[in-house]
C-alpha cells in the first residue's frame, strides 16, 4: 500500500469517529431534554411570584410583597411617645396582639381602648396584616371610637393629648373640639392653654362654628350636660 494510500485510510477513520462522537452526544442531550426535572430544581429555577400577602393575610393596599415591621421597633417608638405625653398603659399592653386588646377593650379596659385608639390612629400600616384588623373600617374613626371610651371611662387626659397632636397635625378644628373637652375637664395648663389659644386666633368663623359642633357631639357621646364652652 503506498504512502498515499494509508493517508486516505487514516483521514477517512478519523471522519467517522467524529461523527459517531457526535451523534452519541446529541442522544444524551435529547434524552436529557425529556427527563422530568425534578420539582426541587424546577423551583430553583422559576422566578419567585409577587404575591399579595403574607402570613397575617392578604393586603388589598399593596401589590408586592409587604414587608413586616420591626415589632420591638415599633413598640419602643410608642411607648416613648405616649410617655413624654403622659398617657401611657401598663408595659404588658404594648405587645398584644389587637384581638386581646379588643376582648379586653370589650369588658371595658380603658388601658386597651388607649392602645387601640393610638395603634389605629398612627400604626395602620403596621396593623393591615394582622387578621383583627378591619379593612373595611376608616382607621381614624376606629382610633376616635376607642379614645372617646377611654375618655368616658375616666382618662380624661386624653382630651389634653388629642388636642396637641390635632394642633401639631394642623387641623385647628379637631383641635380646638378636644381643647375645649380638655378644658371642661379642667386638664390644661396656662402655658398649653395660652399656646393653642394663640394658634386658634387664625380660625374663620366657619372653622369655630364646626369646632364648637364637634365639641357638642363629643359631650352627648360621653353623656355629659351641655354648657357653654369656656373661652
Amino acid at each position: 500500500m503506498t504512502v498515499q494510500a494509508k493517508y486516505v485510510l487514516a483521514l477517512s477513520a478519523g471522519v467517522i469517529i467524529a461523527v459517531a462522537v457526535w451523534f452519541s452526544t446529541t442522544g444524551n442531550n435529547d434524552n436529557d431534554a425529556a427527563r422530568p426535572v425534578p420539582a426541587a430544581t424546577q423551583a430553583a429555577h422559576t422566578p419567585a411570584l409577587a404575591l399579595r400577602h403574607n402570613q397575617w393575610g392578604q393586603s388589598p393596599f399593596s401589590s408586592t410583597v409587604p414587608q413586616r415591621a420591626d415589632e420591638a421597633v415599633r413598640v419602643a417608638r410608642r411607648r416613648a411617645k405616649m410617655a413624654a405625653a403622659q398617657y401611657e398603659t401598663p408595659p404588658q399592653y404594648y405587645t398584644m396582639s389587637l384581638a386581646q386588646l379588643q376582648k379586653l377593650a370589650g369588658k371595658g379596659d380603658v388601658f386597651a381602648m388607649i392602645q387601640l385608639g393610638e395603634q389605629y390612629a398612627f400604626e395602620q400600616e403596621a396593623l393591615e396584616f394582622d387578621p383583627a384588623f378591619d379593612v373595611r373600617a376608616d382607621p381614624k374613626g376606629v382610633s376616635k371610637h376607642f379614645f372617646i371610651q377611654a375618655i368616658g371611662r375616666g382618662y380624661t387626659h386624653l382630651a389634653s393629648v388629642l388636642a396637641s397632636q390635632a394642633l401639631e397635625g394642623g387641623d385647628l378644628v379637631e383641635a380646638y373640639s378636644w381643647h375645649l373637652l380638655a378644658e371642661s375637664y379642667n386638664d390644661v395648663s396656662d402655658g398649653e392653654s395660652h399656646r393653642r389659644k394663640a394658634a386658634f386666633l387664625s380660625m374663620s368663623q366657619e372653622q369655630t362654628t364646626s369646632a364648637l359642633k364637634s365639641y357638642r357631639e363629643k359631650e352627648t357621646r360621653l353623656g355629659l350636660p351641655h354648657q357653654d364652652p369656656p373661652r
